[in-house]
Parts: C-alpha cells; structure tokens; sequence
C-alpha cells in the first residue's frame, strides 16, 4: 500500500504530501436596521399572526378586520404589548413610535372603520383635554426624517398619500385633530346620540 502523503491527486496542481487547505470565509457583520426596516418586520410579522387567525383567537380583533383598523392596532401595541414580536425594542430606540401612531391616525382617519375612528378620535379628544387641563399641551408634532419615511411607508400601504419634506414633517396637534374631526363629522350626530342614550339610561339607572 502507498503511504497517503505520497499520494497526489491527478489533474491538480498538488504534489504528494501537500495538504488541501479550506479556506473558512467569515460572515460579513450584519448591517443595523433602520427604523424603516424595522417597521417593516414588525408589520410584517403581526400580519402573519393576524392571518393565521391568532388576534382573533385572542379576543383581540375581529375576523374581517380592515388593513387600516389593524395597522392603527398594531401601531398602539408598540411599547404595551411586547410579547411580540422581538424588536419592538429596536423601533422605540431608533423613533418615537407613538407620534408615528398619531400622524398615522391623523392621515389614516377617513380610511378607518366607524367604529375605529370613534374610538381613536375619543382617544385624542381626552389627550387634549388632560393637556389643556395640565398647561402642558403639545402644539406641534414633528417627526425626523426616518420617522417621516416610515411613516409614507405606513399611509402608503393602505393608499394614502403623505407630502412631507424628506428632511421631516411638522403640523400643529390642533391642526391634525380638526383633520381627524373633518374626517368623521360624518358619524359624528350619530355617535353623539349614542353618548346621549347611555347618559340617559345612567341618569335613569341613579333615579331607580
């Protein structure tokens, strides 16, 4: 038998006794995400889990849920619900999601279901009246150039438009509610009369 090392291998350059030398290339570091990127997986993700039926399931959203309504629901979880998915944290690092949110919802309102834009225009109704209350009102919302960005990724997903210098957006808090009241006067006597006949059967309910 033949030693190996005196073995070389036909048609290769080796000469016997040369060993082959694997040559291991390292990862390349992975790049950082941007905030962009990161709105994205975590949209993408809550997606999955919304088609697969798990907010359902969970009581949390109804079956036909509108892409808007559910955009609005995952925007408002950031931050509260952090079981998932694993990089909520990497988005509140890298911008303030809960401005995000309310420009959304400010843009997103007449695409919103009645019930939900009831239900978030009562949401920015109490902030502006504990703001009032608290001489700490917020007069202007202003989003950086990556929080501009995700959010024309945001509004576009569901077809609206949003013209903001890339370098970043500014509108007044007051300005964007009566953009959100415009877009609901339209349910607004019948939520109203809805408000009423609750008060009404409390006030009946004290009497009895």
């Amino acid at each position: 038998m033949i030693p190996l090392e005196k073995v070389g291998v036909r048609g290769s350059a080796r000469r016997p006794g040369e060993r082959r030398l694997n040559l291991v290339r390292l990862a390349e570091p992975e790049l950082p995400k941007s905030l962009l990127q990161e709105m994205q997986q975590y949209i993408t993700t809550r997606q999955s889990l919304r088609e697969h039926g798990y907010f359902f399931l969970m009581g949390k959203e109804p079956a036909n849920i509108s892409h808007t309504d559910a955009t609005h629901n995952d925007l408002h979880a950031i931050g509260i619900d952090m079981s998932l998915p694993d990089n909520m944290h990497g988005m509140m690092t890298k911008g303030n999601t809960t401005i995000i949110e309310k420009v959304f919802d400010a843009y997103a309102m007449e695409q919103f279901s009645p019930e939900k834009q009831k239900e978030v225009l009562k949401g920015w109704e109490e902030v502006q009246r504990l703001s009032m209350q608290s001489n700490q009102r917020v007069k202007v919302l202003e989003l950086t150039s990556a929080e501009t960005i995700t959010v024309q990724w945001l509004l576009a997903c569901i077809r609206v438009p949003f013209d903001a210098p890339s370098e970043g957006f500014k509108e007044s808090s007051t300005s964007l509610l009566f953009r959100m009241r415009t877009a609901g006067a339209e349910h607004q006597t019948q939520w109203e009369q809805e408000q009423k006949t609750i008060e009404d059967r409390y006030r009946v309910i004290r009497r009895g």
